[in-house]
């Protein structure tokens, strides 16, 4: 687990607990993370908008274009992962940094 992988993960995000991909911002420490959720839409909130038509999309092993929606971070343990989906990189990942400031 590195910071910019894409987990599956079930944690109660805006009063729903369905499994959900998070992007990660930091490797554990002590069993936790430090995450950011991505959804479908940006629901008036601070959001990185992904496009499945970006040539570094793939990388992410997601289906559909969506929004990393960076205005909360969220700290998740490490039992609240599923599975890897992939990873934020290349110039996604540099225009995410440059948008969120990290």
């Amino acid at each position: 687990m590195r910071p910019f992988d894409i987990y599956d993960a079930v944690f109660t995000w805006r009063g729903c607990a369905d499994m959900r991909p998070w992007l990660l911002l930091s490797a554990p420490s002590g069993g936790v993370l430090r995450c950011l959720p991505i959804a479908s839409e940006c629901y008036g909130a601070s959001c990185f908008q992904m496009m499945k038509e970006d040539p570094d999309f793939a990388a992410t092993g997601l289906k559909k274009s969506c929004h990393i929606i960076d205005s909360y971070v969220y700290q998740l343990a490490m039992g609240d992962l599923r599975r890897r989906r992939g990873e934020l990189n290349g110039d996604l990942r540099r225009r995410f940094r440059q948008f969120s400031g990290l």
